[in-house]
């Protein structure tokens, strides 16, 4: 993403009114985020944002930072202790033990990755902005959540976090060539929802915005920023309509989302 498309993104976060409500800025999707050539500009400049909110008496959103912790940056290490920026780390540790990690994320090292998440919530914890830590674990179908707790190096890693989640594996909304297998909703359409669609706006690195940040292959875009603003992008009729197609149940008229098994 461009440095100027982000600046103006914050701009309008701390200006614009109707924004006021806004409750998270999530600083991810689609890659890895710490390979941003101006990742740590771009905390810089939340954290001016942040400063800019507070002079003029407005509130600012919660800033997460999510990373798969296998690259290694001195410049980054610095920003996660000096600025105020994030007030979340968030990292992905797969599997449940280091085989199954190095199983599930191919040619990732655990030893590498578990260097590389101690330093990176070493940095946080030493940041006045007393910043959470949370992990990210996808598992296989066959394993159960307390998995994650039976081997040693995982569990002890798993502890210096301040809380976790789980996930299983799921086809990114049908955008997958070689759709894993997937636990079946047991909901019938018509009683689910999608948190994703109901909240969330992402700001592609184009400037292109879509609904979901599942949405890998960009089916759901519904506007351009900066040449419309993010609140007019939010009210789209297109955004409208998806949402009451989903509220009746009737997902599958959804382009989008007839392939997707909800979040």
């Amino acid at each position: 993403m461009d440095v100027d498309i982000f600046r103006e993104a914050l701009n309008q976060i701390v200006f614009d009114e109707r924004l006021q409500y806004l409750r998270w800025i999530h600083l991810h999707n689609g890659g890895e985020s710490t390979l941003h050539p101006n990742i740590v500009e771009m905390l810089s400049l939340v954290e001016k944002a942040k400063e800019k909110a507070l002079e003029h008496g407005r509130r600012f959103p919660k800033v997460s930072l999510l990373t798969n912790g296998t690259v290694g940056r001195w410049d980054l290490l610095q920003a996660l202790k000096e600025t105020r920026a994030i007030d979340v780390l968030r990292i992905s540790m797969d599997g449940g033990s280091p085989q199954q990690y190095e199983y599930i994320r191919g040619r990732a090292s655990w030893g590498d990755f578990s260097k590389t998440a101690r330093e990176l919530i070493a940095a946080v914890r030493t940041n006045p902005n007393a910043v959470r830590v949370e992990f990210i674990s996808l598992i296989e179908d066959d394993q159960l959540p307390g998995a994650l707790r039976k081997n040693r190096e995982f569990a002890d890693l798993l502890g210096l976090a301040d809380d976790y989640e789980v996930r299983y594996n799921h086809g990114w909304g049908g955008q997958l060539e070689d759709e894993p297998k997937r636990l079946p909703n047991p909901l019938p359409w018509y009683q689910r929802g999608c948190r994703l669609l109901l909240h969330s706006l992402v700001l592609l690195a184009d400037g292109y915005v879509t609904v979901c940040c599942a949405d890998l292959n960009g089916r759901g875009v519904i506007g351009r920023f900066p040449q419309e603003r993010l609140v007019d992008i939010y009210m789209k009729a297109k955004r409208q309509w998806m949402l009451k197609k989903v509220s009746e149940g009737k997902n599958a008229e959804v382009p989008l989302c007839a392939s997707c098994e909800g979040f």
